[in-house]
């Protein structure tokens, strides 16, 4: 393939919240006031994202310009939605929001995956352009800027930037047209298979599976990020 550019999902596929969510949660809820038990705060923070996500891609043509919308406000307000219904016992729910929406704010919130460093190197060394394009607010960028592979990152761009979340195909075209590259140039590479995957390729780029938990890495997907670096 002639790549030219690699585009890595964030959250999942370079990176995950260390401390885990639900540990993060729940120690922000005991601050405001919250006696939820920390695996009553996990299992409502998974039921209260995957609600929200249901809810967003309800019925949602990838292919319509007016689905799958978004923008910074949109994006602010699913997050503060989602930690007043985890914690729905704290003394003040706006405190509350601020604490977490700052906390994940900053990239030492964050953990890269063992092999996304080294495999991000090489890529760069190879010649090859490195974006990081994910569902996410323009906290993102702040996080990408703290990390390890910032210097081999070309550029940073969240859903909100872009006006569209996956698996829209506008979003995928606004990161190529951010590469400034041929579709068949760019490989996206991610670790949810709907989303990630088959989303880029019904946008007409080029896309790869990463699944971590995986014990054999077939054509379209690997189970570690150096497996992509030998294959390009």
């Amino acid at each position: 393939m002639p790549i030219r550019w690699v585009a890595f999902d964030a959250v999942g596929t370079l990176m995950q919240p260390h401390p885990p969510v639900a540990r993060v949660y729940w120690e922000a809820g005991r601050r405001n006031g919250s006696r939820l038990p920390e695996e009553e705060v996990g299992r409502r923070f998974h039921e209260a994202f995957a609600a929200i996500e249901r809810a967003d891609l309800a019925g949602a043509d990838p292919a319509d310009p007016a689905a799958l919308r978004t923008s910074e406000a949109r994006e602010t307000d699913r997050w503060r939605t989602i930690v007043r219904t985890v914690l729905d016992d704290v003394a003040d729910g706006n405190a509350c929001f601020a604490e977490l929406y700052e906390h994940f704010a900053q990239p030492s919130a964050w953990r890269l995956f063992d092999d996304v460093e080294p495999s991000v190197r090489a890529l760069h060394e190879r010649g090859i352009s490195i974006a990081v394009a994910s569902n996410f607010d323009e906290r993102l960028v702040g996080v990408v800027r703290g990390l390890p592979v910032q210097p081999f990152v070309r550029f940073v761009v969240p859903s909100s930037t872009l006006g569209y979340r996956k698996p829209s195909r506008y979003f995928f075209a606004g990161v190529r047209d951010r590469a400034g590259c041929a579709a068949d140039e760019l490989l996206y590479v991610g670790d949810d298979w709907n989303q990630d995957v088959l989303a880029a390729r019904n946008a007409g780029l080029s896309a790869l599976h990463v699944d971590r938990d995986a014990v054999e890495s077939p054509a379209d997907r690997v189970t570690d990020l150096r497996e992509l670096v030998d294959r390009l």
